[in-house]
Parts: C-alpha cells; structure tokens; sequence
C-alpha cells in the first residue's frame, strides 16, 4: 500500500509574485519564477519555463509532490522530485496540453526522457510524482494505482518543485493545492471494518496466517469502500468474516 505523508503544503494565497522566497526558490539557469494569484500557482512569463523548488525545510530522499491541474492550454504543466538547486537537475512529470484525450505525459531525468504516454486529463485531476528507492511514480486521481512506473538510478536526494509553461496567456498553466513530503510503500496487512463486520480476518504476509482483528479501531461504512481498500493491499490474500452471519464476505 502506497502511504504519503504530508510535510508542506500551500494553496497560493495570499497572491505574491513571486512566490513567496521564505519557501520558494528559482530553479534552473534562465528560467523564470511563478508567482501566486487568486489561490493558483503560474507562471510569470509567456512562452517561458517557469519552475521553482520548495526550499523551506528538507526533504527524505523517499519524496513526492502532489498538485492539482486547475488549467492547461497549449502550454506545459509539472513537478519534480529530488531537484538539485546546484546540479539543476531532477526528476520532472511534465504534461503538454492541451486538455482533454491528448495530453502527454512523460518523465525525465534533467531533460533525458525516461518514459512517455499520452493520457486523458481534465480541470481538477490531482497528480502525484512520487519516488521510492530507485523507482518513479506517476498517480492521477486514484492514489494507489499508479499510472506509469519507471526506474532510474541517477538522482538519490535533492527537493520537491513545481513548474509552469504558459503559451498565450499566463493563466493558460495554473496549478492549485500543492502537497510535498514523504511517500512509502507499507507492506503490512489491512485493517477493515464493514458496517456489519466487526470482525475480520487479515492474512498476513509471507505465511499466509490470519489473524482475528476486534471492531476497536474504526469503522468503514459500504462496500465501495472495503473493495477500494482490498485493492491497495499488498498482501496475499483477505478475508472479511462477518461475526453476525459467521460468513465470509465477499468485498466486491
């Protein structure tokens, strides 16, 4: 189960241009600041890349970067984790609009590019870059299934950032709600808990063992939830035991 824990965030208010330099730092060698206005982040020049790093407080090496994609025209949208402000390289998830069923999404490594796809996007997708180890990757909405995976080898550490590439007008790439800190995988077993199921039996991982879980921790009320929850498990197998009808049940 993938687990990202929050360190930073900031939803561009009150307006400033540039950013607010206490948390925000330039990045990249000719390449223009972004500023904040009216609870969005974009850019300051047209027909510019315009990226900077959070540079408020340090970063695992174990990172993501989460935004929410409010506008993207003709121009280009992103984030990137472990970025160098000496190096100015990092890893970078960059999308190409316009919106709608053609939108390229790719990840690259200081401009060598690692993997590319084309996706649909739309206002108000959520996206993750997040970095495990020596592996990438790229969430859109649904935070447990990522939509592309890739290895690389090249950067270890470094901060998490945000850019901005407007074509025509500055409000063509705007991004909102930025969230930045430590992501993870847990392989541990899941707790859950149905509205008729205050007993549950987890397998868990390696051996196969279950073990009988009381109702003490929380309840998750509906189905949907419970079968959204098996999905992002990494375990071997779960079973759901409902103590009233002494049944397993099935969560889908």
């Amino acid at each position: 189960m993938f687990v990202f824990t929050p360190t930073v965030t900031d939803n561009f208010t009150p307006n400033a241009n540039p950013l607010n330099s206490a948390n925000w730092t330039l990045f990249g060698a000719g390449f223009s600041p972004l500023q904040a206005s009216s609870g969005a982040c974009i850019g300051t020049s047209i027909g510019s890349d315009c990226d900077e790093l959070y540079t408020r407080v340090s970063f695992t090496n174990d990172q993501y970067a989460q935004f929410t994609l409010n506008a993207l025209g003709e121009g280009v949208a992103g984030s990137f984790v472990r970025a160098s402000l000496a190096g100015s390289d990092g890893y970078a998830l960059e999308l190409v609009g316009p919106l709608g069923t053609g939108v390229d999404c790719s990840l690259s490594d200081n401009e060598t590019e690692i993997f590319d796809t084309t996706i649909t996007a739309n206002a108000g997708d959520v996206f993750i870059l997040a970095v495990i180890g020596t592996t990438l990757y790229v969430f859109q909405n649904n935070f447990q299934v990522p939509i592309i995976t890739a290895t690389d080898t090249q950067l270890s550490s470094g901060l998490p950032g945000l850019f901005c590439g407007p074509a025509f007008t500055l409000g063509d790439s705007s991004i909102g709600n930025f969230v930045a800190g430590t992501a993870a995988i847990v392989n541990t077993p899941c707790i859950l808990f149905g509205a008729r199921s205050p007993q549950i039996k987890v397998a868990t991982p390696g051996g196969g063992t279950e073990a009988l879980i009381s109702d003490s921790l929380q309840v998750l009320q509906g189905a949907s939830q419970i079968s959204g929850m098996v999905a992002g498990c990494n375990v071997p197998s779960i079973s759901l035991r409902d103590a009233q009808q002494n049944k397993i049940v099935n969560p889908a």
